[in-house]
């Protein structure tokens, strides 16, 4: 038996899962169990979970069970439960197989995610640079440039965001091709 302070939780877990990471071969050949304790100031919201990560990882049924019924034992008022889609996760969701393999199939869809968002972003600010006139006011063809009010607002803020990003990603572009060397 053990205790683990882990901090960061509301970061991403990211104290459970250095933790993990760093042990995950030490306890191979005994049973492990991580019971995180979570949010316990209140005792209504006590709560076993069955399922961790925004409902994604099921926690062990035995150990659950177990330590509800051992709740119960001795009086404590607790409700089993599960962590809902977008609800977040517990420290103990960082310890499970499911996790581990759920955190870095996340990290490589992010990447991949940001990247293909970035790229349609870019793409729409190369039809909103056309359809701005940006090329004239950059080359000071046209001197000021105005605000069409019959247009909703968040259409212009939107254009000059998808802008605003195709320049960042050409920058980041550049900036990694002449690191690289143009290779």
């Amino acid at each position: 038996a053990g205790c683990i302070l882990c901090g960061s939780e509301e970061a991403g877990l990211r104290g459970a899962r250095a933790w993990s990471e760093a042990h995950k071969n030490d306890y191979r050949d005994v049973p492990t169990y991580i019971v995180s304790y979570d949010t316990i100031h209140d005792p209504k919201q006590l709560m076993v979970n069955y399922r961790d990560l925004n409902g994604t990882t099921p926690s062990d049924p035995d150990v659950s069970s177990l330590f509800y019924r051992a709740a119960q034992e001795v009086g404590v008022p607790i409700k089993k439960g599960m962590v809902p889609p977008l609800g977040g996760a517990t420290d103990s969701a960082a310890g499970t197989h499911g996790s581990m393999i759920m955190s870095k199939l996340k990290k490589k869809l992010a990447k991949y995610a940001v990247g293909a968002t970035f790229l349609l972003a870019s793409a729409y600010g190369v039809y909103a640079f056309i359809k701005r006139g940006f090329f004239d006011f950059l080359f000071g063809k046209v001197m000021f440039v105005f605000f069409d009010f019959s247009e909703p607002f968040v259409f212009y803020y939107l254009d000059y965001l998808a802008v605003m990003i195709l320049f960042i990603t050409l920058g980041h572009l550049f900036i990694k091709m002449t690191k690289r060397g143009f290779r």
